[in-house]
């Protein structure tokens, strides 16, 4: 995900084009929106990843934002709604296939329709009242694919370029372990799992017969019409004035702009039968983004001096890092070692793990003194960082292993200096940026952190790092909230090459004067 909007969400009423990048700092007063923001990833998550009849889950094991009403806007009349910006491509690398009943689908080729490989910027924007999508724009190449529900026949429309769809049948599925509805074309009024169906351009190619000659053939026609690239209204347009054709046919385009209502009817019949796949890849992309956010709280869970041995295994790090022990008890001897040696590596400790009578307990050697303490005898601090840091090191873990599909990693983490040392405030943001920069050498993930903070000392250790050239100052940005009248701004400030932030307000980490 390259950017997101949100709209009507608390005091999120019009957040437009946010970017991710691999590192944004959320900053902002108390209650000015920034945990309303970051907590959208992980409401996404847990609506993504649960089997649930809505679209979104509310409230869910991860955050809880109530009901459809109390997560709206108070004063505002229209939908909550939400924008991705993703690259087509990255999401075809994840998934370069997709199966259906029939047939396998490759993204790069459909029967001729569709030649051109998939690339370039997709815009899916997903508006929710209650209980039900309202709408879905997917838009890829300046053309415009949609769901629109209508209240009274309780049914969706397809819309092409925000025009009604009627000439050919499709149906719509909700399938719960989907994020959004999925299209399916109907042939010859038997409904099949298919993606590309070629009805609308034979359609099309009846209508068209008006604009040729007496005798030409539908067939010459539907062959005329069916292998153009799937691209912008001009390309399309172009693209017709070129191929060979019915002469008399392509007069008739020529006279038309690309523009015009009458050429966007000729060019809506033609894309139509790429909307299934356009809710396909949309859902691709969202199904990789459910599975790859991991989030943590801001209140962890309290260090206990045992814990009971479960015998399962551990795929995901708890928001409150209440499985911490049985992730580690998990381990076999080598990562456990590797473990131990990272942590003492980037934060001066190692966390161990003693068994025994079926209960385990963790414990901290200092690097310095050697000493070994039960975690529950040290500072309240350590029980907060364990969860981040086992997450961390069980990431580049990943960051190391090769693979044939690319993930994006969003990890989402509130308060990182909860109950920490300025000095381990600063090692924590090292290792945030040993990760970031280990993920660019990868061609197969990349790693982006999104954490809420209070800290003046984690600002100013990014603007550090900066300055001394260890991250690329375009990986990061700073996100500064601020709330007037129930409604949240977002300005983005900018590090420049000396570690600098562009934009920043004066006097922004102060204490207001003293008022006697």
């Amino acid at each position: 995900m390259e950017k997101i909007s949100i709209y009507n969400l608390r005091s999120l009423k019009k957040i437009k084009d946010i970017e991710i990048k691999n590192l944004t700092v959320l900053i902002g007063k108390n209650s000015s929106g920034k945990s309303t923001f970051l907590r959208v990833f992980p409401l996404l998550k847990q609506s993504i990843t649960t089997r649930t009849s809505d679209p979104i889950l509310w409230y869910g094991k991860l955050v809880d934002f109530g009901e459809y009403d109390d997560a709206k806007s108070k004063d505002s009349k229209e939908d909550i709604a939400f924008t991705f910006h993703f690259d087509a491509k990255e999401v075809l690398n994840k998934r370069p296939y997709i199966i259906n009943s029939r047939r396998y689908y490759s993204f790069g080729f459909y029967n001729g329709f569709f030649r051109k490989e998939l690339k370039g910027k997709v815009e899916c924007k997903v508006y929710i009242k209650e209980n039900i999508f309202s709408k879905i724009d997917i838009i890829y190449q300046s053309q415009k694919f949609s769901l629109k529900y209508e209240v009274a026949k309780k049914e969706y429309n397809l819309l092409i370029n925000d025009s009604v769809e009627k000439s050919l049948s499709f149906k719509v599925i909700l399938n719960p372990e989907r994020f959004l509805p999925t299209i399916i074309m109907d042939r010859n009024n038997t409904f099949f799992d298919d993606f590309i169906d070629n009805k609308s351009v034979e359609n099309l190619a009846e209508k068209l017969k008006t604009h040729t000659r007496k005798g030409t053939k539908s067939k010459t026609i539907v062959n005329y019409l069916s292998n153009i690239d799937f691209g912008e209204k001009k390309d399309i347009y172009n693209e017709l004035l070129k191929k060979n054709g019915p002469k008399t046919l392509k007069k008739y385009i020529k006279s038309l702009k690309y523009n015009d209502n009458d050429f966007m009817k000729i060019n809506n019949q033609i894309v139509l039968p790429h909307a299934a796949i356009m809710f396909e890849l949309s859902n691709s992309f969202f199904d990789n983004l459910g599975k790859n956010i991991h989030y943590i709280e801001p209140l962890r869970a309290r260090a206990s001096r045992y814990y009971r041995v479960q015998g399962i295994y551990i795929d995901e790090i708890d928001p409150t890092g209440e499985n911490i022990h049985m992730f580690l008890a998990s381990l076999k001897k080598d990562p456990l070692e590797e473990f131990r040696m990272w942590t003492r590596k980037h934060f001066g400790f190692m966390i161990k793990t003693m068994k025994e009578q079926g209960h385990i307990s963790l414990y901290i050697q200092d690097d310095e003194s050697k000493d070994i303490f039960n975690v529950t005898d040290m500072g309240f601090g350590f029980s907060q960082i364990i969860p981040i840091v086992v997450l961390l090191w069980k990431i580049q873990q990943e960051a190391r292993i090769n693979s044939r599909n690319f993930r994006e990693i969003l990890i989402c983490i509130e308060q990182p200096e909860l109950h920490l040392h300025p000095a381990f405030q600063a090692k924590l943001i090292d290792a945030f940026i040993t990760i970031i920069n280990l993920s660019k050498k990868s061609k197969h993930i990349n790693v982006k952190f999104v954490i809420e903070t209070h800290s003046e000392t984690i600002v100013n250790r990014i603007s550090s790092i900066i300055s001394n050239n260890i991250i690329d100052k375009e990986l990061s940005n700073i996100l500064i909230f601020d709330k007037k009248d129930n409604s949240t701004n977002i300005m983005t400030g900018k590090f420049n090459s000396d570690g600098y932030i562009e934009n920043w307000p004066l006097g922004f980490f102060d204490a207001e004067d003293i008022k006697c």
